[in-house]
């Protein structure tokens, strides 16, 4: 098989032949990344730092708020790791969906949030 045969069989696009001011040009064009993958996002486990956040955030909390609930000091850490995931899965949502990044904003518990069991493992 050729190797242009191969290209194509794998779903990459051919090379293109062109001549640039006498010299003979040979482009590849592919995914130096390899092949695109849609990963599902899993759902946050109910930790005990995940369990405080949505006990605090049965009413309206601050990102600080949240952080303290969960016990973690690293804001970074905290943003990555459990509050992004929660917003994802739906389980707290933003008071103002529209400015994330509204120093007023405020996060709350969201309905889907209410029917997590966390089994008392919450620090409050």
């Amino acid at each position: 098989m050729s190797a242009i045969n191969e290209m194509l069989v794998k779903g990459i696009a051919p090379p293109t032949f062109e001549e640039i001011t006498g010299a003979a040009v040979v482009t590849f064009r592919g995914n130096m990344f390899g092949p695109r993958r849609e990963t599902a996002q899993v759902a946050p486990q109910v930790t005990p730092q995940v369990a405080s956040v949505l006990e605090a955030a049965s009413s309206a909390c601050s990102f600080a708020e949240l952080q303290a609930a969960a016990g973690l000091k690293d804001r970074v850490h905290f943003l990555k790791t459990h509050l992004e995931p929660l917003l994802f899965a739906g389980w707290i949502e933003r008071t103002i969906p529209d400015k994330p990044c509204s120093s007023k904003q405020k996060y709350w518990l969201a309905e889907k949030g209410r029917k997590v069991p966390c089994n008392g493992t919450g620090g409050k």
